[in-house]
């Protein structure tokens, strides 16, 4: 029996740039698929989470994908580990994630005539400008895309966007609640916040400028001067390999000034979104739709964002949070202290409403977008 289900499993390469990214934000979805009888291989770049996939009973195969740099010769050969891969492993379908995957994965697929679905989670840099890379990633993933049987998208702009491009058509395009979010683990009936505390704001990101770093530092030094007590967290990856990745440095001043305290990466966000009291992403970069902002939302925190594609979808303004102007610091400085000033039945108003938003974005609603997708192929 164990034998004739193993044969009958369709297998399904899905691809995206690190294993981190796989575990932090795909992990349910393999889960949810294996659990319907599909074989997940996972092609990514292999990092210190390796070890964490093999638990879920994944096959990994280490690609080197290197998100930052553009090669001509590195691209050409890790296009053309995916063709072996294909014809290797003749999956039944792919799913595409993140720039370099949802190229040439997506260009490896066509080859074979595998059938494809996409996940255009953000758009980064790559679309930010209208210089050579920019020309280069539309006219690349239009050619990619061509024969994709779906594309999904995290928010209505990016979808609107490649619409208008012809990069997706009506006909392939769709609408994913972001990346979905976990709303049994991310309860904040399974924390405990000690009372007594200073009010906490928590910033969640890859620290990057476009995350808005910059500028929640400055309206933080502002608040301070009005609410002393007030706490300020920093929580993310410092990536050395992006060119507008914050440096050791420049964190660890911000720490001797008593502006931030800097939590590092951590697995594991509940404890510490539990123990705040507003989750803040002032962000302008290309979003799809901000995890951190779900899972804040999940926990019944109010929210503080930026009036930006992605970040708007996660907050009804004065309903569940707050939104303000990106790159503008006095105007976060001004939400920071709205959101101190408000009274505790106030702030319980936002508490509930951020849980009722969050419900809009269960993973369950994205893993079943897929299965209908993936089934309607195959």
């Amino acid at each position: 029996m164990d034998f004739l289900e193993m044969r009958d499993k369709k297998k399904i390469i899905l691809s995206i740039n690190t294993v981190w990214n796989v575990v932090n934000f795909r992990a349910t979805l393999i889960k949810f698929l294996q659990h319907k009888n599909y074989e997940v291989i996972v092609l990514a770049q292999s990092d210190e989470y390796s070890q964490e996939l093999a638990l879920l009973g994944v096959r990994l195969i280490s690609m080197p994908i290197n998100s930052q740099k553009l090669s001509m010769l590195n691209d050409l050969k890790l296009l053309i580990m995916y063709i072996w891969y294909f014809f290797k492993i003749k999956p039944d379908i792919y799913l595409g994630y993140t720039i370099k995957p949802n190229l040439y994965g997506s260009l490896a697929a066509k080859i074979f005539n595998i059938p494809v679905v996409n996940n255009i989670n953000g758009l980064g840099k790559a679309f930010s400008a209208n210089g050579i890379l920019s020309r280069f990633a539309r006219y690349a993933y239009k050619f990619a895309l061509s024969k994709s049987q779906t594309i999904f998208f995290q928010n209505q702009e990016d979808k609107d966007f490649f619409i208008s491009l012809g990069i997706a058509h009506h006909s392939n395009a769709r609408l994913l609640p972001g990346s979905g979010v976990d709303l049994e683990a991310f309860n904040e009936d399974l924390f405990f916040k000690q009372p007594g505390q200073p009010f906490t704001f928590i910033l969640i990101a890859r620290l990057l400028k476009e995350k808005g770093i910059f500028e929640y530092i400055h309206a933080a030094r502002l608040t301070l001067k009005d609410f002393p007590d007030t706490k300020f967290l920093l929580m993310g990856i410092i990536d050395e390999n992006n060119l507008s990745s914050l440096t050791l440095n420049q964190i660890n001043d911000w720490q001797e000034e008593a502006v931030i305290e800097f939590l590092g990466a951590q697995d594991d966000v509940r404890p510490f979104i539990a123990r705040s009291d507003c989750v803040v992403l002032p962000s302008y970069y290309n979003e799809g739709t901000p995890k951190c902002l779900l899972e804040a939302a999940s926990m019944s925190k109010p929210i503080i964002t930026t009036d930006w594609k992605g970040c708007r979808d996660t907050v009804d303004h004065e309903i569940n949070g707050l939104l303000c102007k990106p790159k503008d610091v006095h105007d976060l400085y001004l939400c920071f202290n709205k959101m101190v000033g408000m009274s505790e039945l106030d702030i319980q108003k936002l508490k509930s409403s951020s849980r009722k938003k969050a419900k809009m974005f269960d993973e369950k609603i994205v893993f079943h977008k897929y299965l209908e997708s993936i089934e309607a192929i195959l």
